[in-house]
């Protein structure tokens, strides 16, 4: 072992380099790691009418057999209770119609409820979560829920929302008017 400021000949020649650039770098060793998938626990996120409403609606998708839960599922239960239901109505949706219309659109026979999701649902939960976050809120709620059907045009439910001539800033503007209500 040598005393050299300059370390032993067989030392690796570079290791100063990566342990320079790491710091220089966020503090990592080089060549960074790759990030891990980050995963939400979006159940833990959900208020307990956020959560009575995807329970409705996964019992109203195995009322029809359905393999996985949907936006359409998701949406005939907003449909169905408040505070969600009174939110459709507000932007302009009937209620109503939108269940008949689901209804039409979904035959089915009584099975056992979906233990799986679609991807416009997954999408939907994710962008719910987005839209609460925006919203300042530390919960997801049936409110952010109902928007988050909304946001999607690819979405079935969006589509079908469109047919009653109800966009997500409709509903974003009918749940703006409600918080100034509740607030006064």
């Amino acid at each position: 072992m040598t005393n050299s400021p300059f370390g032993s000949f067989f030392d690796d020649p570079f290791r100063g380099f990566d342990l320079l650039s790491g710091r220089v770098f966020g503090g990592e060793a080089w060549p960074p790691a790759r990030p891990g998938v980050q995963r939400v626990d979006v159940g833990r996120l959900l208020s307990e009418q956020g959560r009575e409403l995807l329970v409705r609606a996964v019992r109203n998708a195995g009322e029809r057999g359905a393999p996985d839960l949907d936006t359409l599922d998701i949406l005939t239960a907003a449909a169905q209770g408040d505070p969600a239901r009174a939110l459709l109505r507000s932007a302009g949706a009937d209620p109503d119609a939108l269940t008949e219309a689901i209804d039409e659109a979904l035959p089915g026979t009584p099975g056992s409820p979906p233990t799986t999701f679609t991807p416009s649902a997954k999408r939907a939960l994710l962008d719910a979560q987005r839209i609460s976050n925006a919203l300042g809120s530390s919960y997801i709620g049936p409110e952010h829920l109902v928007l988050a059907l909304a946001a999607n045009p690819d979405a079935a439910s969006a589509r079908l929302l469109a047919s009653q001539g109800v966009t997500a800033d409709d509903l974003r503007t009918a749940l703006a008017g409600e918080r100034r209500r509740g607030a006064a």
